[in-house]
């Protein structure tokens, strides 16, 4: 869930093309071992011998983009395509992605939703049995998804009341800021920039909100929890991953796991500028590959951590793309892997909307080969 429309900015108008990244250097992380990214002819020849395979059907459906190793795991970013014109003719900057049961919500800065199938190699559809012609309409723009695990899903406005979804269909206003769903569907959390966190609940049809432990972030003297600013909420095993500004000298940007109660559980982010581990700004944080996946649109990279916040490693997209300017700033899981949205441009080209998935596997690490 992005905090700050000034940050955003992604494209939502294109198809997607496929680019092929053939250089080690230009992706590799600087504190990470990796393999250079590949045209995957390994994950070909293993859907020829194995075609019930499901990665190896995506394989067969489109190539990969690219491929990294970092240890023992393994991701393979593969390109999602739309099968008809996105959301709108006149679509607005792509704001925000997410899951709900089968579907794909994908929003695009106007008060209209798209709702996707996800196909063999994360083809996309539009569902044309939801709403009118696969869209769903709420009141205002919306700049924010977040969906919890029964088919709740909330868009969020940001300065107005948000909206309720639920299975796929509208069922009304709920709370205001934005707004971040715990898997649960009962309750989540809101926040606006500049303002306090606030907790919402969830009863039926109806939303309600209550103060939480972050409160007075602008304020040195009143100040309630560690943030001078928040940058986004999420959720991830049950935790509620707050990313945000530390109220320090040197203002670092970490991401803090809270219970329900907003007891910290979790916390990482590093504070040396030079580690691919390090923040510009937290737009999304989503389960991925047994454990945390960071949007970072400012540095143009996706970095991977443990579930006990340990840095994995970190790509970036626009070495992938051949883009002078790649935004990453929006997450949605999908089982153990991801879907990112994505907006990309070149200097002289107008911004362009991709969604890619990061396919997620365990292999051998390195030196044990």
């Amino acid at each position: 869930m992005l905090l700050a429309r000034t940050t955003a900015g992604v494209g939502l108008r294109t198809t997607f093309a496929l680019l092929v990244v053939t250089s080690a250097a230009a992706c590799a992380p600087s504190n990470a071992p990796q393999t250079a990214p590949s045209k995957g002819p390994s994950r070909n020849a293993s859907a020829k011998s194995n075609a019930s395979s499901s990665a190896s059907t995506r394989a067969q459906e489109a190539a990969p983009l690219a491929e990294f190793r970092f240890d023992a795991t393994r991701i393979v970013v593969e390109p999602c395509r739309f099968e008809e014109p996105l959301v709108s003719e006149k679509s607005l900057p792509l704001t925000s992605i997410a899951r709900s049961k089968q579907h794909l919500y994908v929003a695009d800065g106007s008060s209209k939703l798209g709702v996707y199938a996800v196909g063999a190699g994360c083809s996309l559809s539009l569902d044309k049995s939801v709403g009118t012609n696969g869209g769903l309409r709420g009141p205002r723009e919306i700049a924010t998804l977040s969906s919890a695990n029964e088919g709740t899903v909330i868009a969020s406005n940001g300065a107005f009341d948000g909206t309720l979804i639920r299975n796929d269909k509208v069922v009304g206003p709920c709370s205001h800021h934005y707004m971040a769903i715990h898997p649960s569907g009962a309750w989540g959390l809101g926040a606006f920039v500049g303002s306090d966190v606030e907790k919402f609940t969830v009863n039926g049809d109806k939303c309600t909100t209550a103060p939480w432990v972050l409160r007075n972030l602008g304020e040195d003297a009143a100040r309630k929890g560690p943030f001078r600013n928040v940058n986004s909420i999420s959720f991830g095993y049950g935790l509620a991953l707050v990313g945000g500004i530390l109220a320090t000298e040197r203002e670092t940007r970490v991401v803090i796991g809270f219970d329900e109660a907003g007891t910290e559980q979790l916390r990482f982010g590093a504070e040396d500028v030079q580690s691919a581990g390090h923040f510009g700004w937290v737009h999304s944080v989503a389960e991925c590959g047994g454990g945390f996946c960071v949007a970072d649109g400012n540095y143009s990279r996706i970095s991977v951590w443990t579930r006990e916040g340990a840095l994995i490693g970190a790509i970036t997209m626009d070495r992938i793309f051949g883009t002078t300017v790649t935004r990453v700033l929006a997450l949605a899981s999908w089982d153990n892997d991801v879907i990112v949205g994505i907006s990309a441009r070149t200097s002289a080209g107008p911004t362009e909307a991709r969604v890619v998935r990061l396919v997620f596997s365990k292999t051998a690490p390195a030196s044990s080969k």
